[in-house]
Order: C-alpha cells, then sequence, then structure tokens
C-alpha cells in the first residue's frame, strides 16, 4: 500500500466510526424521550392516586364527623 491508500483506509475507518456513533447519538435521544415520557406518566400516575387519597382522607373525616355528632 503506498501513503495515499493508507490516508483513505484511514479516512474509510474514521467515517465509519463517524457514522456509528451518529446512530448511537440518535438511539440515546430516542432513548431520552422514552424516559422523558415514562416520568410523565409516573407523574401523571402519582397526581391521580394523591388526589383519590386526598378523596378517602375527607371521606373517613366526615364519617369520623358524622359519627361524632350522632353520639
Amino acid at each position: 500500500m503506498n501513503a495515499c491508500d493508507e490516508k483513505l483506509k484511514h479516512l474509510e475507518n474514521y467515517q465509519k466510526s463517524v457514522d456509528l456513533y451518529r446512530q448511537l447519538v440518535e438511539v440515546l435521544e430516542i432513548k431520552s424521550i422514552n424516559i422523558s415520557t415514562m416520568e410523565q406518566e409516573i407523574l401523571l400516575k402519582a397526581k391521580e392516586r394523591l388526589a383519590l387519597a386526598k378523596s378517602l382522607i375527607e371521606q373517613v373525616n366526615q364519617q369520623d364527623k358524622d359519627a361524632k355528632e350522632k353520639i
């Protein structure tokens, strides 16, 4: 191989590496979006459960108040 062939081979390998890094970045960006979506879903479920818990506490407090009034 002469010097030009070696440089060409080096550039081809470099281009392959760059392409692989681009693919990796794309995959990581997609995973980041998926994680963000999952975090939003978890947060929404947590808010729903908190609202349900507050409602149940209010019901229990009302029942307790009603029971005390009957006594």
